[in-house]
């Protein structure tokens, strides 16, 4: 039962970063707004790296998560890169 949750919250947690990256990639959307898309990304793929290493998968090495990210502009992910290091770093200082 606990690994279907496990499953369940994956799948959603995929959704949520497939739904950043469009909204990341729309010319219609202001800097500001985009800014914050690639926050909510930076703490969605943050939450699927913390679900794979509690389900016993390394998360480093997860190709499917490479993938989705490769989608994105370098630009974008540089941006992601800097998000997910502040996030680390805030999370050891506690």
């Amino acid at each position: 039962m606990a690994l279907d949750l496990y499953e369940k919250v994956q799948s959603y947690l995929e959704k949520t970063i497939e739904l950043c990256m469009q909204n990341l990639q729309n010319q219609d959307l202001s800097a500001v707004e985009k800014r914050k898309w690639a926050h909510c990304l930076t703490q969605q793929v943050s939450a699927l790296v913390n679900l794979k290493r509690a389900k016993g998968q390394d998360a480093g090495q997860d190709e499917d998560l490479a993938e989705l990210l490769e989608k994105l502009p370098r630009r974008v992910l540089k941006r992601v890169e800097l998000e997910v290091g502040r996030i680390r770093v805030r999370r050891t200082e506690k």
